[in-house]
């Protein structure tokens, strides 16, 4: 007989400066820019960095591949919207919930809050 451990409920908190995210069981949090920095190989775009060290990632790359190879985005700095780029926010949100759920094998995913912040040009919309 398996006796999983209780489901963890994430915390995350979204602005374009800042994205923090915090354990409610565990009381573990950490904050970051929601930043990701990506390399352009061929047709494939692969993700090099995010959060603090995005911007370091992309200057390393950008001296090894060459500048207009690589790209620094903020995924959810848009005027009138949470999200600029969904495709690029969802792997930043993947990666930061893999981080916060750790390596622990056989756990359950974890329930998620999103809290979104900041305030976009006339608001937020039903979907945000």
């Amino acid at each position: 007989m398996f006796f999983f451990k209780r489901q963890a409920t994430l915390y995350i908190k979204l602005s374009p400066e800042r994205l923090t995210i915090r354990n409610l069981k565990t009381g573990e949090q950490f904050s970051e820019v929601p930043e990701l920095a990506i390399l352009q190989e061929g047709s494939k775009r692969v993700v090099i960095g995010f959060g603090a060290g995005a911007r370091q990632a992309a200057a390393d790359a950008g001296q090894k591949h060459g500048p207009d190879k690589v790209e620094v985005i903020k995924p959810f700095a848009h005027p009138r919207s949470l999200v600029s780029d969904f495709t690029c926010g969802e792997i930043l949100l993947k990666t930061v919930v893999k981080m916060a759920r750790g390596t622990r094998p056989f756990s359950l995913a974890p329930r998620i809050v999103l809290h979104p912040l900041g305030s976009p040009l006339g608001g937020f919309t039903q979907i945000e």
